[in-house]
C-alpha cells in the first residue's frame, strides 16, 4: 500500500511537471504571437497614415507644388448639394 502511494505520488507529481512546461511553452510562443500581432497592428497603423497623407487635399497640393504647378489663388467653389425637391 505504501509502494502505491509513493508510486502514485511520484506520478502526479511528473504529470504536474510536464503540465507545467507544456503550459509554459504554450505561453512563450501566445506571447510572441501577441508581439507579432502589435507589430502588424503598428505597421497597418502607419500604412493607414500614409495614405491619409497622400490622398488629403492638402497632400496633393504640396506635390503638386513641389511639382512646379502653380499654388491656388482662390478656393475651387463647390457644388451646392441637391435636394429631392430641387431635383423636380
Amino acid at each position: 500500500m505504501l509502494r502505491l502511494s509513493i508510486l502514485i505520488f511520484i506520478a502526479s507529481l511528473l504529470t504536474q511537471v510536464v503540465v507545467s512546461n507544456t503550459t509554459a511553452l504554450k505561453t512563450q510562443e501566445l506571447t510572441k504571437v501577441n508581439q507579432e500581432i502589435a507589430q502588424v497592428k503598428s505597421q497597418i497603423s502607419e500604412v493607414n497614415q500614409k495614405i491619409y497623407l497622400t490622398s488629403s487635399i492638402s497632400g496633393m497640393e504640396v506635390r503638386a507644388h513641389e511639382m512646379g504647378f502653380f499654388p491656388m489663388v482662390k478656393p475651387v467653389n463647390s457644388v451646392p448639394n441637391i435636394t429631392i425637391a430641387r431635383a423636380f
